[in-house]
């Protein structure tokens, strides 16, 4: 799609420019009942990728929420989902039950450890994690991200639609550390 015909579909909008990667963006679009943004970024006027914003905010329960119901629909949708580089399992295989206790015991301690690093070294830490369904649906991929960005003070929970033909988009590593 170009960005017109993306732009034609009026129910959706106002449609704002994001001069940061020239595409488009919603803020009230409806995904499941919920309100959610949405970003529309395109490459020679050819529809690149779909960001859907599932979260942003500072509260790690709403976050942990929003990587939970991507989960639930990534399980019911397309058969699972698993986190890429890292294998966690509970009894039933990588399941629910097993990522929450993977958000409990890393994401929900980001940002103390951001803190930590930010007095002790002079860095901040952003901590990323992707998240992809067992299957994919024919000709796209989803891929979603969630992390927390130690330089904002924020979290964020990612969705992306991708062309299948699209760049991987996983992360190299789960911490990433910067001077401050």
């Amino acid at each position: 799609m170009t960005r017109v015909q993306v732009a034609s579909f009026a129910e959706y909008g106002p449609y704002e420019n994001v001069a940061a990667t020239g595409g488009l963006e919603v803020r009230n679009a409806q995904l499941n009942g919920r309100k959610s943004g949405v970003s529309f970024v395109f490459e020679n006027d050819r529809l690149d990728f779909i960001q859907i914003w599932k979260y942003e905010g500072k509260d790690f329960g709403e976050a942990k929420q929003a990587v939970l119901d991507v989960f639930d629909e990534m399980t019911e949708k397309f058969g699972g989902a698993s986190l890429l580089h890292l294998d966690i399992k509970g009894p039933q295989g990588h399941d629910r039950d097993a990522l929450s206790f993977f958000l409990d015991k890393t994401l929900s301690t980001a940002p103390a450890l951001s803190d930590k690093w930010q007095k002790e070294k002079g860095v901040v830490a952003t901590f990323r994690f992707d998240l992809v369904p067992a299957s994919q649906p024919e000709g796209t991929r989803l891929h979603a991200q969630f992390m927390y960005a130690g330089r904002f003070h924020m979290f964020y929970v990612f969705l992306f639609q991708d062309r299948s033909d699209a760049p991987e988009r996983a992360v190299e590593s789960n911490i990433a550390l910067e001077k401050f």
